[in-house]
């Protein structure tokens, strides 16, 4: 395995990027992957559609999904050898098949066959031919990293061969004219010879059709997860800093030489030179140094009273300080704010007796002042999920008759008023006459929405679709709603299936508007 030669960029993906990466390869080589794929299944099933009767016509269809694991091997074979480099030709992938799963073809076929991580398992088995204990050691390793995603693979390629099947059964009902009676059931119950042959061979090419796709999908999983695990990308880069690193070396062992030798010939050509050694002063002997108390406390005093000893330096630290007993007291009693707020709250509920005050606040009034606290929360809670405060905000005066909080777009359509022109229906029509059909609809819908927004408060938002502005004018003002759903289905027939209406019933939605807000206003 030449790692140097891949045709990929080895660096790490996840999941769902290796399996991207496995539908580009597979459109890079679809032709050849394809042929590798259809012939040996084509094989095995003209041969059965041709000499069986019409009762078991079934029959080769299901050998040749059966036999997927087999025909699975060819085209990861094929790409394997293309991915690093090796030139391998389609008669030589053919000619390897029947040696490809070998010893293993028995379980690929029966237990093996239904698992849905088959095609990221199937390379375990053909590139590093693992079985048994060994094999599923192996498996352990690389499912964690890719065994959900290629279930999902294969989910989404049992989707697509059946989007195909259907949907070429669908396109033939399309091409067929009118007095050919066509019944696309009449392929599966009860069908005659030619739509059984016909329906096999749909089902044929669309297992064909996918089988690129789903085999480079879970090869490229194993391929990823192998460069995660064995690090082929740091390999690579490993192998390249060293090609660059080379000359390097080798110029610079070349100077160490060089400067070695230049080094050893001068040392030689040096003659030694004598060096006068130093005298040192003569240090008395320990014995007849004075050790007397009284001269080591004069020497010690004399040493003390250097300057370097008779500065003064102040520090600041912290220290615990312990409370009194009086201020653990204070610090206990209620804030004289709380205080007189309780007391006030308790005032509210009635006269207190002589005796509460020289005592404190009692229990009594203190939970008679919780329950008004409780209730004025709750009250604060009720006005704020009625949305009181909307209310209250939607009273104050608004720009052009409207609310404060009218959008100035919706789905895409300007709705100022500043935006639209004075005569609403006549500049429609006129635009409309032009040829300007998406222009002169808009202009009315977006008129529409305005003046609802305007004149009759109707509370749109920005977020609002089509539908759902429809649904709140139902709602809010009933008379206009069956003008507004009829523009706005115009107007959705339009812009999402460029169907226009056509000019009569363009003209009457513009009479529409003149009766609903010109003579309003």
């Amino acid at each position: 395995m030449q790692l140097d030669r891949i045709a990929i960029a080895l660096r790490p993906r996840n999941a769902w990027q290796a399996t991207d990466l496995g539908f580009a390869l597979a459109r890079r080589w679809w032709l050849s992957l394809w042929l590798a794929w259809c012939v040996p299944a084509a094989i095995v099933y003209v041969p059965l559609a041709v000499l069986l009767p019409i009762d078991y016509l079934w029959v080769p269809v299901i050998v040749v999904w059966w036999l997927k694991p087999v025909w699975d091997s060819v085209p990861i074979y094929l790409a394997s050898r293309r991915l690093f480099g090796e030139a391998v030709s389609l008669s030589q992938a053919w000619r390897q098949s029947p040696r490809l799963l070998g010893g293993a073809m028995l379980p690929w076929l029966l237990w093996r066959r239904f698992s849905p991580t088959r095609s990221a398992d199937l390379p375990v088995t053909l590139l590093e031919r693992l079985g048994g204990a060994e094999r599923a050691k192996r498996l352990r390793q690389l499912h964690p990293g890719m065994g959900r995603i290629a279930s999902w693979h294969t989910v989404a390629c049992v989707h697509f061969e059946s989007v195909l099947v259907f949907g070429v059964l669908g396109l033939i009902g399309l091409m067929l004219p009118d007095e050919v009676d066509f019944n696309a059931t009449g392929f599966v119950i009860e069908p005659d010879l030619l739509q059984t042959h016909a329906y096999n061979a749909v089902v044929f090419v669309a297992m064909s059709v996918v089988a690129p796709a789903y085999t480079m999908g879970g090869f490229m999983l194993y391929v990823c997860r192998r460069v995660e695990l064995e690090g082929w990308d740091i390999e690579i880069r490993f192998r390249a800093l060293a090609e660059r690193a080379a000359p390097t070396v080798a110029g610079t062992l070349s100077g160490l030489l060089m400067a070695t030798a230049v080094t050893i010939a001068v040392a030689l050509g040096l003659a030694p030179q004598p060096v006068a050694a130093q005298t040192l002063p003569e240090l008395e002997h320990p014995t007849r140094q004075d050790s007397s108390r009284a001269s080591a406390q004069a020497r010690i005093n004399a040493v003390l009273a250097d300057e370097e000893f008779m500065r003064k330096v102040e520090r600041t630290t912290f220290k615990e300080r312990v409370p009194s007993e009086e201020a653990k007291d204070e610090d206990k009693a209620a804030p004289e704010w709380l205080v007189r707020f309780f007391k006030w709250l308790a005032s509210l509920g009635g006269e207190r007796s002589s005796s509460s005050d020289d005592e404190g606040l009692a229990v009594a009034d203190l939970v008679r002042a919780g329950l008004w606290v409780i209730a004025a929360l709750v009250l604060v809670y009720v006005a704020a999920r009625l949305r009181l405060f909307q209310a209250l905000r939607g009273m104050l005066p608004a720009r052009d008759g409207g609310t404060a909080r009218d959008p100035e777009t919706l789905f895409g359509l300007a709705v100022r008023p500043d935006s639209l022109p004075e005569d609403i229906a006549t500049t429609a029509l006129t635009l409309w006459r032009d040829g300007q059909s998406r222009g002169a609809l808009a202009l009315l819908y977006r008129a529409t929405l305005m003046e609802l927004m305007r004149t009759h408060q109707v509370p749109f938002a920005s977020h609002h679709t089509e539908g759902e502005c429809a649904r709140l004018v139902d709602r809010v003002v009933p008379e206009r709603a069956e003008f507004f759903t009829e523009l706005t289905r115009a107007w959705q027939r339009l812009a999402y299936a460029h169907t226009a209406p056509d000019a009569a019933r363009f003209e009457k939605l513009c009479r529409q508007w003149k009766d609903a807000f010109e003579r309003a206003a």
